[in-house]
């Protein structure tokens, strides 16, 4: 009997989730992801928390978001998806390729069964992801398992966002180039790029519900939880891992929008959630400096 409650109550909880993000709840219940303003006499910047990935006919938007958008000259993104493909692979294989160094050899027995038996599921070949770097491994079965599971960077909340933007004839800028973006896993010490293979093979463990979770949390804009989801793990277990991926970044990041505060006008900033919340965020960093960004309610 306890079997069968603790079944049902798992069998409920994904009814639950999956009503919610197919739309089955009222719109006002469905789409309130975080969105920030910060203001001063001439300047106003909207500050968005996206996920990269995201199932399709999965209703994201809000009025306020709209207004937001609509009154926005131009939208920022981590980097866009309209880069140089020949580049792309050109970096992809000098920073991404280590035949000498199987991924195989830096895993514990246990690791290398979950290794395998992902890129099984996936459909990638565990033979050829052997011959990756960590960080590569862990972006493509990252990816792949997303894919697997219905979720895709093509209907991530970036790229709809650059395909409106596109589409209301709004400038797209970037605040990383793709090459700068692959630095900052190309570049990590090997630890920590081992570090960031074990994390994602612990995360894809969890199988469709973890992402289910996380992609609940963003829609209800959920950031205490959103902060358990996406950073809580990587802050504790390997804190200059996630350093590099967050802290470093957003700080860079702070420096941009600082200066887009001395000028005018009206953008909106569209990135990955985990840059929005917690001590170590874009949010917190502004207020540091002086900056408050209010949560728009």
């Amino acid at each position: 009997m306890a079997w069968l409650t603790a079944r049902s109550m798992r069998l409920w909880r994904s009814v639950v989730l999956m009503a919610l993000l197919f739309g089955l709840c009222p719109r006002s219940a469905l789409a309130d992801p975080a969105l920030w303003v910060l203001k001063d006499a001439d300047s106003t910047i909207y500050l968005f928390g996206t996920i990269h990935a995201m199932k399709p006919g999965v209703k994201w938007h809000s009025d306020k978001l709209d207004a937001a958008f609509a009154a926005s000259s131009e939208l920022w993104v981590e980097e866009t998806g309209d880069s140089d493909k020949a580049a792309m692979f050109q970096l992809v294989k000098t920073y991404g390729i280590d035949p000498h160094h199987p991924i195989n050899d830096k895993l514990t027995p246990a690791q290398q069964a979950r290794f395998v038996k992902v890129s099984q599921v996936v459909g990638l070949d565990p033979a050829a992801v052997d011959k990756f770097r960590p960080w590569l491994a862990a972006t493509m079965l990252g990816g792949a398992v997303n894919a697997h599971t219905g979720f895709t960077s093509e209907m991530g909340i970036d790229r709809s966002l650059e395909a409106d933007a596109k589409a209301a004839g709004k400038p797209i800028k970037c605040f990383e180039t793709p090459e700068q973006q692959i630095h900052v896993f190309a570049d990590l010490k090997p630890e920590e790029e081992l570090a960031l293979l074990t994390l994602t093979l612990e995360d894809v463990g969890k199988g469709p519900t973890y992402l289910l979770l996380i992609a609940t949390a963003w829609l209800h804009g959920d950031i205490e939880r959103l902060d358990k989801q996406l950073s809580a793990n990587m802050r504790g277990q390997t804190p200059a891992l996630y350093k590099a991926i967050l802290p470093d970044r957003n700080a860079r990041w702070v420096k941009r929008i600082e200066e887009m505060m001395a000028g005018k006008g009206t953008a909106f900033i569209a990135v990955g959630a985990a840059h929005l919340i917690g001590d170590d965020s874009v949010i917190a960093m502004l207020a540091k400096d002086g900056y408050k960004a209010e949560r728009v309610q």
